[in-house]
């Protein structure tokens, strides 16, 4: 038993298929039920399951195997379709999550100089419900608040390179990469001269004065 689909506007195009007033016939088999279900919940077509009825416009083969390959093609749309809608919606909760941790990590990094700049001022305050000392015992040091405070929040600061140090370490870093910069002589240790004289330093580039000829002037 086929279906009669009636359209109450001549025309009316739903599911791919321009549907009639006066009622196509569509055997089965050449509707899935998907559409099926669709053309039922259509205000405006009527769905008649029968027999092919007298007057109606009938399908030939060649319709039949158009129609099922039109319903095939919408599966597969429909299908990509909810693929598609389904990576869609990763990515944005992928995103909604990255864009919640970049939060955090700011919320956090804020509190961070938040805490650094409010420290000097707590570290003034702890100091100041510490005993007092003497400052006039050893190891004593008198500092106001207010240059402890400045202190600490210079020291707080990042240090950031001059650009002379900083091209003085690239060149540094190029010519030990190439090997054309030598180690530095090593100083040899001091020695003592037997005749009591001050002891020095000899470096591997200045070997040490010949004490042979002072001593044979003396002898005559």
């Amino acid at each position: 038993m086929g279906v009669t689909i009636k359209s109450k506007i001549d025309g009316f195009r739903r599911g791919g298929i321009v549907h009639r007033a006066k009622g196509t016939y569509y055997p089965d088999g050449v509707l899935t039920e998907e559409q099926l279900e669709q053309f039922r919940r259509e205000p405006q077509l009527v769905v008649i399951e029968q027999v092919q009825p007298a007057g109606a416009v009938g399908l030939d083969d060649e319709s039949q195997r158009l129609m099922q390959e039109m319903g095939d093609t919408i599966a597969a749309l429909e299908h990509e379709l909810g693929q598609a809608n389904a990576g869609r919606l990763l990515a944005i909760s992928n995103l909604e999550q990255a864009g919640a941790e970049l939060e955090a990590e700011r919320s956090y990094r804020l509190a961070v100089l938040d805490r650094q700049d409010a420290l000097p001022g707590l570290v003034v305050e702890a100091l100041n419900l510490l005993e007092p000392a003497d400052p006039t015992q050893e190891g004593v040091v008198c500092i106001k608040a207010n240059s402890l405070a400045a202190l600490i929040t210079e020291l707080l600061q990042p240090q950031q390179k001059t650009p002379e140090a900083q091209d003085d370490a690239n060149r540094s870093t190029l010519s030990n990469a190439g090997g054309d910069e030598s180690p530095a002589p090593s100083s040899v240790p001091a020695v003592a001269p037997a005749d009591g004289a001050p002891a020095g330093v000899v470096t591997p580039d200045k070997a040490p004065s010949k004490r042979g000829k002072p001593a044979h002037k003396d002898a005559d």
